[in-house]
């Protein structure tokens, strides 16, 4: 699931004219960005343990499934957690979700870590083409 984007139209009168011009405005709803973002700050401030910031995330997808951040949260903290398998399995889900091909990339390999020794998580890497799949 993504944020949707919303587009509505209402009716100002110009400052210049004085004449009624319709106007456009982008708006969106980022509650879960915003959830997500307060479950971040607890969890660096030390309010809340790796264990508890996974709760809480697992929660949190039930309220907006598919959001690919926080899976993306809940792999971090499984591989936080020593639970390795468990966090390469969420990484391959949301690899294929995001579209990046049909092949489940073992992300725990070193040329896909990032900084922490963290895997990366390859939604926010470009697309391969069709047919291509990661060497290795």
């Amino acid at each position: 699931m993504t944020t949707q984007l919303n587009f509505s139209v209402s009716e100002q009168l110009d400052a210049e004219t004085d004449k009624p011009t319709q106007y456009g405005t982008f708006s969106r709803d980022w509650a879960e960005e915003e959830e997500l973002d307060e479950l971040i700050d607890s969890l660096e401030a030390g309010r809340i343990s790796h264990k508890q910031g996974l709760l809480r995330a697992q929660k949190l997808l039930v309220k907006f499934p598919g959001q690919l951040e926080i899976q993306n949260f809940i792999a971090n903290r499984l591989w936080s957690l020593e639970m390795r398998d468990e966090s390469t399995d969420v990484r391959e889900k949301v690899y294929r979700q995001a579209g990046y091909g049909p092949h489940p990339a073992r992300l725990q390999r070193p040329d896909f870590m990032g900084g922490g020794g963290q895997p990366i998580l390859l939604a926010h890497c470009p697309r391969l083409p069709a047919g291509v799949d990661v060497p290795g």
